[in-house]
């Protein structure tokens, strides 16, 4: 299996490894994959049975020093990570919010017509039949030195024991906004078209013209961000206010984001 055997050598050469689905590489930009620096991307649209991605995964990263970032629909999970030898695939391994640990088993197939897949399950061994999900993937090479998946952006998913004063508020909401800074600086510098997914909250709505404000009815994941839903509304006020001054302007859809989201920051530190 090639991306097993890329594996075994990822373990002993200390590299990052990346999985990614939604944001797509700009072919024309495209270049071989550096194995020592290499993102591996979900395939959009693909469809092999019913358990095609229906976690609708963003991203798995594998850092080197045995960590890893697994985002889907309103998923940040972090854990760690190997490559077993003997059973020939990679684990990862976490801790639920009661402590329980999770575990995933990861299986690569390599198809006659040259697309890679990976096969996710919860048990060992694995059973064909009861595979959990299934994703095909690609490999590109990763030139960013921005790292969304950093989990020290994303201290403001964390909801406060205790209520929050209006400068807390303040912070948490610039917290996620310096995220969405990284996040479209990483799609950049990787030349990624559409990046996005599910992975995340979204009170803010980018389209290819215009940003605008998420609705009521989709505020449900932004609003578990903070102590109750008083205080999510207070931070979507700040985001709204600040979202009135910017004038958006850039090439493409990403510069046009980032440069929005600069703004954001700005506006929302004045306030």
């Amino acid at each position: 299996m090639i991306i097993v055997n890329r594996l075994k050598g990822y373990l002993f050469t200390g590299i990052l490894f990346l999985l990614i689905s939604c944001g797509e590489p700009n072919p024309q930009k495209e270049v071989a994959a550096d194995p020592q620096n290499c993102e591996w991307y979900v395939v959009p649209k693909s469809s092999w049975n019913s358990r095609s991605n229906r976690l609708d995964m963003y991203a798995l990263r594998l850092y080197s020093n045995g960590n890893y970032i697994f985002c889907a629909d309103l998923i940040f999970e972090a854990g760690t990570w190997q490559f077993d030898e003997e059973k020939q695939l990679m684990i990862l391994r976490n801790k639920n919010e009661d402590g329980i640990e999770q575990v995933r088993y990861v299986v690569d197939e390599q198809q006659k017509n040259g697309k890679t897949l990976f096969q996710f399950y919860h048990q060992y061994p694995v059973v064909e039949t009861e595979v959990d999900e299934i994703v095909e993937v690609r490999a590109v090479s990763n030139i960013s030195n921005s790292d969304p998946f950093n989990t020290n952006l994303h201290e403001w998913r964390k909801k406060p024991a205790a209520p929050e004063s209006p400068q807390q508020i303040k912070d948490r909401t610039l917290s996620y906004l310096r995220f969405l800074e990284t996040f479209y600086t990483h799609a950049i510098e990787n030349d990624l078209e559409n990046p996005g997914g599910r992975w995340y909250p979204q009170p803010l709505k980018f389209y290819s013209n215009k940003v605008s404000m998420a609705y009521a009815d989709e505020l449900a994941d932004w609003y578990n961000c903070f102590y109750n839903e008083e205080q999510g509304i207070e931070a979507y006020k700040l985001l709204s206010g600040a979202l009135m001054k910017v004038k958006i302007a850039g090439e493409n859809d990403n510069t046009r984001n980032l440069n929005c989201v600069k703004q954001l920051i700005g506006f929302v530190q004045k306030m």
